[in-house]
């Protein structure tokens, strides 16, 4: 009778030691949010970003977490309601400068001048093609002058977005470049 009760008495205190358990783990590993400086930051943790609501998330495929999406607001650029998911522009050297993600003026550069000033402005791919029709790559950047782009200066930019049409140098820039 004694070891029957003394037996009883075991399950019963680890049935209570095994419902306090996960609310001792639970409040033991709470962590405050961690603010992320950039979203190049977040997105090698959270690849999808962080969704203020478990809707967003699943549709997503982002990480669902309120207190990580407002320590984190900031990196929501477009105001969707995921912070740094694929649609938010980011630049990778930090800083958002008025003029980061704003296509410069880079007609009459070399297209490396072009590439280089676009990259200045958070962008790094741009793409570029010959504006003479004949469909040559343009291996060696230097050798190139800018005649056209898209788009205009000072429009939204975006990786992939810039489009620079140039000539080799010494061939006509149908007047663009005096």
């Amino acid at each position: 009778m004694k070891v029957r009760k003394k037996a009883n008495q075991l399950v019963a205190a680890l049935a209570v030691a095994t419902l306090l358990m996960p609310a001792t783990l639970t409040r033991a590993t709470v962590m405050p949010a961690k603010a992320y400086g950039t979203c190049v930051e977040l997105r090698s943790k959270f690849v999808n970003g962080i969704a203020k609501t478990s809707a967003l998330a699943k549709k997503n495929k982002a990480r669902f977490s309120l207190s990580l999406y407002k320590a984190n607001i900031a990196l929501d650029t477009n105001k969707n309601g995921i912070a740094c998911d694929k649609k938010d522009v980011d630049n990778p050297l930090g800083g958002n400068a008025q003029e980061d993600f704003k296509m410069p003026n880079v007609l009459c550069m070399t297209l490396q001048e072009a590439q280089d000033e676009i990259q200045d402005h958070g962008v790094f791919y741009s793409r570029s093609q010959d504006a003479s029709g004949r469909g040559r790559g343009q291996w060696n950047d230097s050798n190139w002058i800018v005649i056209k782009q898209s788009p205009a200066p000072g429009r939204t930019i975006s990786e992939g977005s810039p489009m620079l049409s140039a000539v080799k140098i010494g061939e006509s820039t149908r007047g663009v470049c005096k």
